[in-house]
Protein backbone atom coordinates (compact mmCIF):
# COMPACT_ATOMS: atom_id res chain seq x y z
CA UNK A 1 0.00 0.00 0.00
CA UNK A 2 1.25 3.32 -1.41
CA UNK A 3 0.60 6.96 0.76
CA UNK A 4 -0.04 10.22 -1.13
CA UNK A 5 -0.47 13.16 0.43
CA UNK A 6 -3.57 14.57 -0.79
CA UNK A 7 -4.02 17.75 0.80
CA UNK A 8 -2.79 19.51 3.41
CA UNK A 9 -4.80 21.80 5.76
CA UNK A 10 -3.18 24.45 7.72
CA UNK A 11 -5.10 25.75 10.74
CA UNK A 12 -4.96 28.31 13.84
CA UNK A 13 -3.97 25.50 16.47
CA UNK A 14 -2.67 22.52 14.43
CA UNK A 15 -1.56 20.88 11.58
CA UNK A 16 -2.95 17.52 10.35
CA UNK A 17 -3.23 14.89 7.36
CA UNK A 18 -6.60 14.45 5.65
CA UNK A 19 -6.61 10.20 4.79
CA UNK A 20 -8.57 8.59 2.10
CA UNK A 21 -11.39 6.53 3.27
CA UNK A 22 -8.77 3.29 2.92
CA UNK A 23 -6.22 5.12 5.01
CA UNK A 24 -8.94 5.64 7.78
CA UNK A 25 -8.76 2.49 9.54
CA UNK A 26 -4.95 3.49 9.79
CA UNK A 27 -6.10 6.49 11.69
CA UNK A 28 -6.07 4.23 15.18
CA UNK A 29 -2.79 2.39 14.73
CA UNK A 30 -1.21 6.13 13.76
CA UNK A 31 -2.61 6.87 17.39
CA UNK A 32 -1.58 3.56 18.89
CA UNK A 33 2.36 4.14 18.01
CA UNK A 34 2.17 7.89 18.88
CA UNK A 35 1.08 6.68 22.25
CA UNK A 36 3.30 4.13 23.00
CA UNK A 37 6.55 5.27 21.55
CA UNK A 38 5.09 9.43 23.07
CA UNK A 39 8.50 8.74 26.07
CA UNK A 40 10.94 8.38 23.29
CA UNK A 41 9.34 10.91 21.51
CA UNK A 42 9.24 13.51 23.82
CA UNK A 43 12.93 12.23 24.53
CA UNK A 44 13.90 12.99 21.08
CA UNK A 45 12.39 16.53 21.20
CA UNK A 46 14.39 17.18 24.69
CA UNK A 47 17.56 16.17 23.08
CA UNK A 48 16.89 18.27 20.27
CA UNK A 49 16.01 21.50 21.53
CA UNK A 50 17.21 23.89 24.32
CA UNK A 51 15.33 25.35 26.82
CA UNK A 52 15.26 29.60 26.71
CA UNK A 53 16.46 30.82 30.00
CA UNK A 54 14.39 33.60 31.67
CA UNK A 55 15.58 36.22 33.54
CA UNK A 56 14.06 38.19 36.24
CA UNK A 57 16.21 41.43 35.30
CA UNK A 58 14.65 44.28 33.23
CA UNK A 59 16.23 44.74 29.66
CA UNK A 60 17.94 47.81 29.31
CA UNK A 61 15.90 50.99 27.72
CA UNK A 62 16.80 50.84 24.36
CA UNK A 63 15.56 53.47 22.15
CA UNK A 64 15.87 52.83 18.49
CA UNK A 65 18.54 55.71 17.62
CA UNK A 66 20.71 54.55 20.50
CA UNK A 67 24.34 55.27 19.85
CA UNK A 68 25.46 52.52 22.79
CA UNK A 69 24.05 49.92 20.22
CA UNK A 70 26.08 48.13 17.40
CA UNK A 71 23.03 48.13 15.20
CA UNK A 72 23.42 52.28 15.45
CA UNK A 73 27.16 52.10 14.23
CA UNK A 74 25.96 49.70 11.41
CA UNK A 75 23.39 51.32 10.15
CA UNK A 76 25.36 54.73 10.44
CA UNK A 77 27.96 53.10 8.76
CA UNK A 78 26.05 52.17 5.67
CA UNK A 79 24.31 55.21 5.10
CA UNK A 80 27.41 57.48 5.03
CA UNK A 81 29.18 54.69 2.71
CA UNK A 82 25.74 54.65 0.47
CA UNK A 83 26.25 58.53 0.86
CA UNK A 84 29.78 58.64 -0.60
CA UNK A 85 28.79 56.15 -3.50
CA UNK A 86 26.08 58.31 -4.39
CA UNK A 87 27.76 61.53 -4.53
CA UNK A 88 30.67 59.90 -6.12
CA UNK A 89 27.92 58.94 -9.32
CA UNK A 90 26.64 62.69 -9.32
CA UNK A 91 30.04 63.81 -9.54
CA UNK A 92 31.16 61.09 -11.94
CA UNK A 93 27.85 61.90 -13.89
CA UNK A 94 28.61 65.71 -13.94
CA UNK A 95 31.73 65.29 -15.00
CA UNK A 96 30.54 63.22 -18.37
CA UNK A 97 27.64 65.66 -18.75
CA UNK A 98 30.64 68.46 -18.63
CA UNK A 99 32.98 66.69 -21.11
CA UNK A 100 29.71 66.06 -23.74
CA UNK A 101 28.59 69.90 -23.37
CA UNK A 102 32.42 71.01 -24.20
CA UNK A 103 32.21 68.34 -27.18
CA UNK A 104 28.92 70.57 -27.91
CA UNK A 105 30.13 74.20 -27.52
CA UNK A 106 33.86 72.82 -29.17
CA UNK A 107 31.59 72.12 -32.28
CA UNK A 108 29.47 74.56 -31.76
CA UNK A 109 32.64 76.76 -31.79
CA UNK A 110 33.80 75.60 -34.84
CA UNK A 111 31.24 76.05 -36.29
CA UNK A 112 31.36 79.69 -35.46
CA UNK A 113 35.15 80.06 -36.24
CA UNK A 114 34.13 78.40 -40.00
CA UNK A 115 31.55 81.34 -40.14
CA UNK A 116 34.47 83.84 -39.55
CA UNK A 117 36.58 82.92 -41.71
CA UNK A 118 33.99 82.68 -44.22
CA UNK A 119 32.71 86.08 -43.42
CA UNK A 120 36.44 87.24 -43.20
CA UNK A 121 36.96 85.93 -46.70
CA UNK A 122 34.28 87.27 -48.21
CA UNK A 123 34.69 91.05 -46.34
CA UNK A 124 38.27 90.38 -47.84
CA UNK A 125 36.87 90.13 -51.48
CA UNK A 126 34.53 92.76 -50.90
CA UNK A 127 37.63 94.87 -49.79
CA UNK A 128 39.82 93.80 -52.89
CA UNK A 129 36.97 94.34 -54.96
CA UNK A 130 36.30 98.08 -53.72
CA UNK A 131 39.85 98.80 -54.10
CA UNK A 132 40.03 97.58 -57.72
CA UNK A 133 37.03 99.53 -58.66
CA UNK A 134 37.72 102.66 -56.44
CA UNK A 135 41.65 102.51 -58.63
CA UNK A 136 39.98 102.33 -61.66
CA UNK A 137 37.51 105.12 -61.24
CA UNK A 138 39.99 107.19 -60.04
CA UNK A 139 42.01 106.12 -63.03
CA UNK A 140 39.27 107.05 -64.84
CA UNK A 141 38.66 110.12 -63.15
CA UNK A 142 42.43 111.27 -64.07
CA UNK A 143 41.90 110.67 -67.33
CA UNK A 144 38.43 112.86 -67.82
CA UNK A 145 40.21 115.40 -65.87
CA UNK A 146 43.37 115.69 -68.18
CA UNK A 147 40.62 115.45 -70.81
CA UNK A 148 38.98 118.45 -69.35
CA UNK A 149 42.34 120.30 -68.80
CA UNK A 150 43.33 119.69 -72.46
CA UNK A 151 39.54 120.73 -73.54
CA UNK A 152 39.95 124.03 -71.69
CA UNK A 153 43.52 124.46 -73.17
CA UNK A 154 42.31 124.15 -76.59
CA UNK A 155 39.33 126.27 -75.85
CA UNK A 156 41.93 129.42 -74.55
CA UNK A 157 44.04 128.68 -77.89
CA UNK A 158 40.81 128.78 -80.03
CA UNK A 159 39.40 131.97 -77.90
CA UNK A 160 43.11 133.76 -78.63
CA UNK A 161 43.01 132.80 -82.03
CA UNK A 162 39.83 134.57 -82.24
CA UNK A 163 40.26 137.56 -79.82
CA UNK A 164 37.50 136.41 -77.41
CA UNK A 165 39.95 135.91 -74.54
CA UNK A 166 41.37 139.03 -73.79
CA UNK A 167 37.69 140.39 -73.98
CA UNK A 168 36.31 137.97 -71.67
CA UNK A 169 39.52 138.28 -69.27
CA UNK A 170 39.23 142.10 -69.35
CA UNK A 171 35.26 142.28 -68.28
CA UNK A 172 36.05 139.76 -65.35
CA UNK A 173 38.72 142.14 -64.01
Amino acid sequence: MELKVKKVISANTAYGFVLSKEMVRLENDFKSHISSNQYRITQFISNMTNMIEVSDEKPPNIKLFDPKTPAFWMVLKFELSALGVLTGLGIIWTIFRLIRKRGKVSTESARESALVDSLEEMLKQFSDHIDEKLNALTREHQIQLQGLMNLKLKLRRSARRAGFYDECKGSQK
